[in-house]
């Protein structure tokens, strides 16, 4: 019996310690990941992701340099007028890239809309910041929660919709900054199986339908709420084909056409594409070649696969603007003619 429980002894000893070695080896493995090349798994080489020619529907019609070193992100007003954040400035340009009008900030923008009534909407890291059209501030909302890192704004109807990537949640404000509700919360009472957001990268849009259109990175999907926070549907997938998603979290940016069109982007594997509002793929607007990655792999470690996400927005005439944060450039793509 003596010996038995010696046995036993030892083996849990031995169990312990692998555990624990394999555990350090874990955290050694982890903090220097920034510093190792990209596994296999992570590599895109451009040769074996060629898009049939045939799905491609855009083309670029015209391109222009950004000034700012930092790009973050785009949006359009009614007017054609083109924003951009990033630094610490908002710069706005007309459609052929003339910049027409720059604001400096005391704060590093991370996202901008511009509402029905031409106000400005910027989020900075915890808050959102209101401005008129000629650049002067007139409100700053409180923050939401102490550790937010505010990835998106949308300015749909009377709603101002704000996406949280560190929170996993869009919050949902008048136009005076009054929090209304949240939406994207784990709640099986509604169908809602919660946003899942690995890298900082949360997106919404206004769909043309009145519903919200949200990126869920995590689960490789797209999903529409309605403003009460109910999910309507979602779709997409993973997959390396064509219809789906790659990597561990996309899409991470979106956009909706006038015609009920989705645009979505994808990092890492650099894919634009879009989407009927039901989830059926009509097509490509541009690949990793089209948006001048034309030679080598699409990312070389796992830090420039969480950089250079690519943002979206679309006018009026149904172009799709596309923020190129590595050239610091904005390159405009329209529908090709159909023969």
């Amino acid at each position: 019996m003596a010996i038995k429980n010696k046995t036993i002894v030892i083996t849990l000893i031995l169990v312990l310690a692998t555990t624990i070695t394999v555990a350090i080896y874990s955290l050694v493995q982890i903090s220097g990941l920034a510093a190792r090349p990209v596994s296999r798994q992570l590599r895109y080489p451009i040769e074996g992701v060629k898009i049939d020619p045939n799905l491609i529907l855009y083309q670029t019609s015209g391109w222009f340099q950004i000034d700012l070193a930092r790009p973050k992100d785009i949006c359009i007003d009614p007017n054609g007028l083109v924003y951009v954040v990033g630094d610490k400035a908002i710069c706005v340009y007309e459609s052929t890239g003339k910049m027409a009008a720059r604001i400096d900030l005391s704060f590093e923008p991370y996202a901008v809309a511009v509402g029905p009534d031409g106000l400005w909407y910027l989020t900075a890291a915890d808050h959102v910041e209101v401005y008129d059209r000629s650049g002067t501030a007139l409100m700053t909302w409180p923050r939401p929660d102490p550790e937010a890192l505010l990835t998106s704004i949308a300015v749909c109807g009377r709603d101002v919709f704000v996406a949280d990537s560190a929170n996993r949640i869009v919050y949902r404000y008048d136009q005076l900054g009054q929090l209304l509700g949240r939406i994207g919360q784990k709640d099986p009472a509604k169908g809602v199986d919660g946003l899942v957001v690995p890298s900082p990268n949360l997106d919404v849009a206004c769909g043309q339908d009145g519903l919200l259109i949200v990126t869920n990175p995590g689960r490789h999907r797209v999903e529409f709420y309605r403003s009460d926070g109910q999910l309507v549907r979602w779709w997409g997938r993973f997959g390396y084909d064509i219809e789906g998603f790659t990597g561990c979290c996309n899409p991470v940016s979106i956009a909706a056409l006038s015609d009920g069109g989705i645009v979505t982007a994808e990092k890492g594997l650099v894919r634009i594409k879009l989407f009927w509002q039901e989830g059926h793929l009509l097509g490509v607007v541009a690949g990793p070649l089209e948006l001048g990655l034309t030679s080598g792999q699409v990312c070389q470690s796992p830090e420039d696969c969480q950089s250079g996400v690519f943002k979206l927005a679309t006018d009026l005439h149904g172009r799709i603007y596309v923020l190129d944060p590595l050239a610091r450039q904005v390159r405009v793509f329209a529908r090709r003619a159909v023969l």
